[in-house]
């Protein structure tokens, strides 16, 4: 069975605290590993008695045989429970799940479901057995490229009545692993905003206009978005949309360093192709990083540089970082992270983008104590670091089953003010209303005030992520919307 290590590649980063409209989601975890025992796995929704747990089991009977350490216990023997996975798309060329199972020979187990409700699979092949043995869900072949949910039950309350399950595998007919490469979809058309404590937001914005996703003391990152016209699910399928939204396709981040160097650096969703001959000629389905940007030293003095993947550059402690297809700006206070995906090939939801072949998703990381900036962050998504650790979401739009649609939730109800305080002039520009940069000293947005003006929505207990990203997104990955049709989507 081998390593529960053995994936093909790190899972992208998820986007900061908030994400407006650009990456794609961390996957749920089907290896159960880095799990908090106790607690419901990464990107799964549990009922009742469903949590991750480490041999012997809570009825202390034993779990043998496992891939690791720890194991999914949906249920024991005095208990039951279920599990509902975030939405994935069933890799291409799938043939069959498998998985390890112990318990008890009741008839629960692991099932796959389109988004339709449809069962395409099912495992209850029980056995009275302590040791894990493998077990299999099969018959995906025709279902390869479906956004599908994985749902395990325990439906017995009794002496072996347990389903334990550990580490759940994605194979073709030829033995060759694969993996999901696109997890936790969202309602796809405008960005969508993982906020910073757990809230959540749509926001289309305006065509070829830019907008200030955050703002601090010495970094600020400005994003374009454009609208454009897709389509949702194959033209035959009940769920078939048309979509007039949006996308982001720039980011730009202005960064001062300590020492009064003026970093300038962008990424363009455009400019993104290929490096060799044959991958320039396909640039739409290429993903190579390329970013440009400026060091200013002094007012009169400047140097520019550009980045391509696996480079690096460093100004004083601003640190500039690509892989393969990534960017990261590293600063005191944050990480920012921009990374363009394809719209012209089937690893994602959208169909016939008009216009556009790229479009980028920003991360976020908050790199201190939240409460230890003398300067209090703003923008879309830094305002929602205000020291409370309370989550508010905001507008979203509501998508219909089948369709035309147009997006218009502008994230009201998460944000101070109107969307427009956020226009900026310019792709560098770091002046707007709420501007915190080459500030000293600001305090945080008054949320009880703006929730009594009605500005704010009512905040509720927030969530945090556990790699501490926020972000903004094509792709909604926060909420029970995170797919085309907001289903069976959670964030972790």
């Amino acid at each position: 069975w081998g390593s529960s290590r053995d994936m093909v590649g790190a899972l992208p980063l998820v986007l900061l605290s908030a994400f407006l409209g650009l990456s794609q989601a961390e996957c749920p975890t089907f290896d159960f590993e880095e799990d908090e025992l106790l607690s419901c796995p990464t990107g799964w929704t549990c009922t009742d008695a469903a949590v991750v747990y480490k041999h012997p089991g809570r009825n202390g009977a034993g779990a043998n045989g496992l891939t690791g350490e720890q194991f999914f216990e949906v249920g024991s023997d005095g208990s039951m429970g279920s599990g509902t996975s975030d939405a994935i798309k069933l890799p291409d060329g799938i043939d069959n799940i498998r998985f390890k199972r112990a318990g008890g020979a009741d008839n629960g187990g692991l099932y796959v479901y389109d988004l339709d409700d449809n069962l395409l699979c099912s495992a209850e092949d029980g056995r009275n057995t302590d040791t894990m043995f493998l077990d299999y869900c099969t018959g995906l072949a025709p279902h390869a490229g479906t956004a599908v949910y994985i749902f395990v039950e325990d439906r017995q309350n009794s002496g072996w009545g347990k389903v334990y399950i550990d580490d759940i595998r994605f194979y073709r007919s030829d033995n060759v692993r694969v993996f999901p490469t696109v997890c936790g979809v969202g309602a796809a058309g405008d960005p969508h905003l993982a906020l910073p404590h757990g809230g959540k937001a749509d926001f289309r914005g305006e065509d070829k206009e830019f907008y200030n996703l955050l703002s601090s003391k010495s970094v600020s990152l400005n994003v374009k978005t454009e609208t454009a016209d897709f389509e949702l699910y194959p033209a035959s399928h009940s769920r078939h949309k048309q979509i007039h939204g949006s996308f982001m396709t720039e980011a730009h981040i202005v960064a001062r360093t300590t020492d009064g160097k003026m970093v300038h650096v962008s990424v363009y969703a455009a400019k993104i192709g290929g490096g060799s001959q044959d991958e320039k000629q396909n640039a739409a389905t290429a993903n190579i990083i390329w970013a440009n940007g400026t060091v200013w030293a002094a007012a009169d003095s400047e140097s520019s540089f550009k980045l391509g993947p696996k480079m690096s550059k460093v100004v004083g402690d601003v640190t500039l970082t690509t892989d393969y297809s990534s960017l990261h700006a590293v600063t005191p206070e944050f990480e920012i992270v921009i990374r363009p995906l394809p719209l012209t090939t089937e690893q994602g939801w959208e169909r016939n983008v008009v216009g556009i072949h790229h479009r980028l998703d920003v991360q976020l990381k908050l790199r201190v104590r939240e409460g230890s900036m003398l300067v209090a962050p703003h923008g879309i998504i830094g305002q929602a670091w205000d020291r409370d650790s309370k989550a508010i979401d905001g507008e979203m739009d509501a998508f219909p089953k089948s369709g035309e649609f147009t997006t218009y939730a502008m994230a009201r109800g998460a944000i101070e003010g109107v969307p427009n305080d956020y226009k900026m002039a310019s792709k560098y520009a770091t002046n707007f209303k709420f501007s915190r940069f080459g500030l000293t000293t600001a305090s945080p947005r008054d949320v009880a005030t703006l929730v009594a003006a009605g500005d704010l929505n009512e905040p509720k207990d927030g969530v945090m992520r556990k790699d501490g990203f926020t972000g903004a997104t094509e792709y909604n990955f926060t909420s029970e919307t995170s797919h085309p049709d907001g289903k069976h989507v959670v964030f972790e």
